[in-house]
């Protein structure tokens, strides 16, 4: 019995020690694959995925109807933009997202490499 009292108070003392590290909604992005396409003045809507814990800007396709580029933001977004349903006029550099979560048709995920953005 003694002996799964100690095995118990190690096991108490390690685990408190463990701290999860905090997640960050500004963390750059290494797992970003290669450039996609480079985009400049685009309008668009700033959301916050609660499984990402990451912000992300949804921009529509010009010309189109249902395609929309859901870019990842890598870095910081402005504290000011930071609150779901702003809209934003962006610069930056969309970057491949390796097994991007499901999303509705017409929907792509990228990484976003912000450069410029701003309230609209």
């Amino acid at each position: 019995m003694v002996k799964y009292l100690v095995l118990l108070a190690l096991t108490g003392a390690t685990l408190s020690n463990c701290t999860r590290p905090e997640q960050t909604t500004t963390a750059p992005c290494a797992e970003a694959g290669a450039t996609v396409r480079t985009v400049t003045d685009v309008a668009g809507t700033v959301t916050f995925d609660q499984g990402l814990q990451r912000y992300k800007i949804m921009a529509s396709e010009a010309g189109t109807v249902d395609v929309v580029s859901v870019g990842v933001i890598c870095g910081n977004l402005p504290e000011a933009l930071r609150k779901a349903g702003a809209k934003v006029v962006f610069s930056g550099t969309y970057k491949a997202y390796p097994n991007p979560p499901a999303a509705p048709a017409g929907y792509t995920t990228y990484y976003l490499e912000l450069t410029n953005v701003k309230a609209q």
